[in-house]
């Protein structure tokens, strides 16, 4: 029997060989695993001391010879065999987030209670009392620790059965017994998300044909409280997406309107003034920062812009501290500047001979923004283009142009449209205006935590809209590889 421990507390004991991973987890803590274990986006990093498995060939490719002085390891290969010592940064504490209903046209039958959007990446939550909000906050979705994305947990669910379910239930459980437990909640997520918080199976979500064993829209008994479910569109289109719909009130007006959700799945509504068509797009977490060597999400210390102006590069970070890694508008801004001084070729390539053109600790080339150690690799810039080919091809299969773009979530509200615009991620001259609203599923799940009228409006949505799948769909494809470029 072995001894660890973790983050300076008590010891405890384990037997035998154990990931670092797993033996956190165990110990209660978790920490962010993107690429769900795989050992690809090397975001696992914790310091380890004692008795332990030589270093893989994966870590020596995904830490810096510093950083293994250091004594860091990658959480999802490195094993205790013996004693060890561990500090792991865990998953960020509950933040506060701005919310208002100010000039929303909402008829109450009911004044009090809760909304809980539950993202891939983050939950959010606001309770309110006679109307009025009196408790937001925000924190990490606990699932991050067995993946980024959506079909990288459903994977893990296979290989740890029903460990999802009781990491998400356990969650909201707590926030809901945070807010007093109301006796109205209403519940936001996408369709893999509210089987996994119902229990239902999700495997078949995650391989063709796509079969949804609920499509929800209705109230659940749970947390010791009466929980409405809102309505999903189909596997890959959820309640997320319906409530974003309902709060944007695209569909009651005769204007051709989209609405992208910019998060970890990439969903795309488009409404041609009659009728309404969703997709979702394989982006991937890119531009969230997973998978990304030096992204993070935009907190403290994340490069969130960058300029080129009279030939000078300029950024800025997250709270004006020290540039740590590069958050999704920064990554948009630094490939901008790529493309515009030329160290980024058409194809996504780098340019060896530009002299922006730097090295990174394994002699490969790479663009470092410069007054910092924050680089973007030659592979991180394959998947920022497989992302953004992805969400651009999207989009221009539903539809050619629009007279309002509508973009939710928080990385969507940071972008400059612009920038997006030049690298393609967004399609040239699509939209006569945009408009950046926010979290909209969480005011979509406010309007129907007030309105039972906004819950039937919410299932006359997700039973009227027709899903255009886009994985086997020719002029998606076309549009694809046109999009590749920069």
């Amino acid at each position: 029997m072995s001894m660890a421990v973790i983050n300076g507390g008590n010891p405890f004991f384990f037997d035998g060989e154990i990931c670092l991973s797993e033996l956190l987890r165990k110990y209660g803590v978790l920490i962010s695993l993107p690429c769900g274990g795989k050992a690809t986006c090397g975001k696992c990093k914790v310091t380890a001391k004692g008795s332990l498995s030589p270093l893989s060939e994966k870590e020596k490719n995904l830490l810096t010879e510093e950083e293994i002085k250091e004594g860091i390891r990658l959480a999802c290969v490195a094993k205790a065999t013996g004693d060890v010592s561990i500090t792991a940064k865990e998953l960020p504490p509950v933040v506060e987030i701005d919310f208002s209903l100010e000039n929303s046209d909402i008829s109450f039958d009911f004044t009090d209670g809760l909304v809980i959007d539950i993202g891939t990446t983050t939950v959010a939550a606001i309770v309110y009392q006679n109307k009025k909000p009196v408790k937001i906050m925000t924190e990490p979705n606990y699932q991050c620790s067995y993946g980024a994305d959506i079909i990288t947990r459903i994977a893990a669910e296979k290989d740890h059965p029903g460990a999802l379910y009781r990491l998400l239930n356990h969650q909201i459980e707590a926030i809901v017994s945070s807010f007093g437990t109301p006796k109205n909640t209403v519940i936001v997520a996408n369709t893999t998300l509210l089987h996994f918080l119902t229990g239902q199976p999700v495997e078949q979500l995650g391989k063709a044909p796509y079969v949804c064993k609920d499509l929800f829209g209705k109230e659940y008994s749970l947390f010791q409280t009466t929980c409405y479910l809102t309505p999903c569109i189909s596997a890959f289109v959820g309640g997320d997406i319906t409530a974003g719909i309902l709060a944007t009130r695209m569909t009651e007006s005769s204007r051709k309107s989209m609405l992208v959700d910019l998060g970890t799945n990439g969903e795309i509504a488009y409404w041609d003034g009659a009728s309404l068509h969703a997709a979702s797009t394989a982006a991937g977490p890119a531009f969230e920062g997973a998978g990304i060597f030096m992204g993070m999400p935009a907190k403290p210390g994340a490069v969130n812009h960058v300029s080129y102006q009279n030939g000078v590069i300029r950024y800025t970070t997250v709270g004006n501290t020290k540039a740590l890694g590069i958050c999704g508008s920064g990554i948009i801004d630094a490939l901008a500047v790529m493309k515009k001084t030329g160290v980024l070729e058409e194809s996504g390539a780098l340019c060896n001979e530009h002299s922006l053109c730097s090295l990174d600790f394994h002699g490969k080339p790479c663009f470092r923004i410069p007054g910092t150690e924050v680089i973007l690799r030659q592979e991180d810039i394959r998947k920022l283009q497989l992302a953004k080919s992805a969400i651009h091809a999207g989009m221009l299969t539903l539809a050619n142009e629009v007279d309002t773009l509508y973009f939710s979530g928080g990385f969507g509200s940071g972008i400059d449209f612009r920038n997006a615009e030049l690298i393609g991620l967004l399609p040239k001259n699509f939209a006569k205006e945009v408009k950046i609203l926010g979290n909209t599923a969480l005011f979509g799940g406010t309007l129907a935590l007030f309105s039972k009228a906004n819950r039937e409006k919410l299932s006359q949505i997700a039973t009227g809209c027709k899903t255009i799948p886009l994985h086997q769909n020719p002029e998606f494809t076309n549009r694809y590889i046109e999009a590749m470029s920069f």
